[in-house]
């Protein structure tokens, strides 16, 4: 079940791993101590986490008025006609979404339109055309002058070239590494990703996932494409990414529209893949311990909702605390009655949780 304070942890717990994700990805030291498994397994629980923000069967409940009280008053404060806030809130909520859908959808028939507009003016080809021994998935391959450097076209599962002359070992490095992209349907998760920026629009650090979430594919990419090549063929691999660098031009502005349906990189992530091949982190991995705490995250902070709490509040004024309970009489015309503080109340339902373990007396 999803309640404000499921959702309010949820927040919560997703900025702190968000937080921890950019950091990692943007201080060189990060690199030095969390690895790609690391990264793969805290994108994992960030997406299941924000997609699921409900409280589970053996979730706890935690008072926590200084925090829960102010923010349960403001939602449910009334504003005119017995609308609240919270009302409010969950209008802006859904208009920005269906905006945000609207926008999305928009993009998605240009971008149609831009995959029509490669295929007329283009020369079609296959890896298996350029690459000697070729066993993997043979892909298309597009090479076309709208085209401004290597990137994936996902959903048609194809690769787009520039027009430009690589060699034979940049190219293998370049299709290779494209591949890999299509293979782990990279761009499907991008798809989640930009669902999620639609779904919490409001919600800063969700922007700073989608941000860094380019610079993780191509890292994810090239760990897979030297797994099983020796740390100087890896410079090797280094190497060739500069120099593809070298020979394509900026990024051509027509395509920022479409970075949602496109893999690309740009001068960052290169800089940042560069320096982790430099440090051959790609052959390590992360401690087994490391990633066994990560398991526990999602599954602690599922365990305990914050609920506000009100010892003295005229909300539960003139009501009877558990602990005032006595005993339960059981009369002679089958009712039964609770005591407390002397004075009898009738009960509706004996089998009442709160009056598990209270003595029965028969009436006299």
């Amino acid at each position: 079940m999803i309640t404000a304070s499921s959702l309010f942890i949820t927040l919560v717990i997703s900025s702190v791993l968000i937080l921890l994700f950019y950091l990692i990805l943007t201080r060189k030291m990060g690199s030095k101590l969390f690895r790609i498994d690391f990264l793969s397994v805290l994108v994992f629980f960030i997406l299941l986490r924000i997609f699921i923000p409900i409280e589970i069967p053996f979730t706890i409940t935690v008072p926590f008025p200084v925090v829960m009280n102010p923010i349960w008053e403001l939602l449910n404060y009334e504003i005119i006609y017995h609308i609240k806030i919270m009302d409010l809130l969950i209008i802006g909520w859904l208009l920005g979404v269906f905006i945000g859908i609207v926008i999305y959808v928009g993009r998605l028939k240009k971008f149609r339109y831009l995959h029509n507009l490669i295929l007329e003016k283009c020369e079609q080809k296959k890896i298996s055309d350029f690459l000697d021994r070729y066993d993997g998935n043979d892909f298309a391959v597009y090479i076309s002058p709208y085209i401004s450097s290597p990137m994936v076209l996902g959903f048609k599962e194809s690769i787009l070239l520039p027009d430009i002359p690589f060699s034979k070992k940049e190219l293998r490095n370049i299709l290779l590494h494209e591949a890999y992209h299509i293979k782990s349907h990279d761009i499907y998760i991008k798809q989640v990703i930009k669902l999620l920026t639609i779904i919490y629009w409001w919600f800063p650090p969700i922007y700073l996932l989608q941000n860094e979430i380019d610079l993780f594919l191509e890292l994810r990419a090239d760990s897979k494409v030297i797994t099983s090549i020796s740390h100087y063929e890896s410079l090797s691999y280094a190497e060739t990414l500069i120099s593809v660098q070298r020979k394509i031009s900026n990024e051509l502005t027509s395509l920022k529209l479409f970075s949602t349906c496109l893999l690309k990189e740009n001068k960052k992530t290169l800089s940042y893949r560069i320096h982790y091949l430099l440090e051959g982190n790609f052959q390590k991995k992360t401690s087994k311990l490391v990633l066994l705490i990560l398991l526990f995250v999602p599954i602690l902070s599922n365990s305990i909702i914050l609920e506000p709490y009100y010892s003295n509040s005229p909300v539960i004024k003139g009501t009877i605390d558990e602990s005032e309970f006595q005993y339960i009489i059981h009369h002679k015309d089958g009712s039964y009655s609770l005591v407390v503080a002397g004075q009898k109340a009738k009960i509706d339902n004996i089998y009442d949780s709160a009056l598990r373990g209270l003595k029965i007396v028969e009436e006299e």
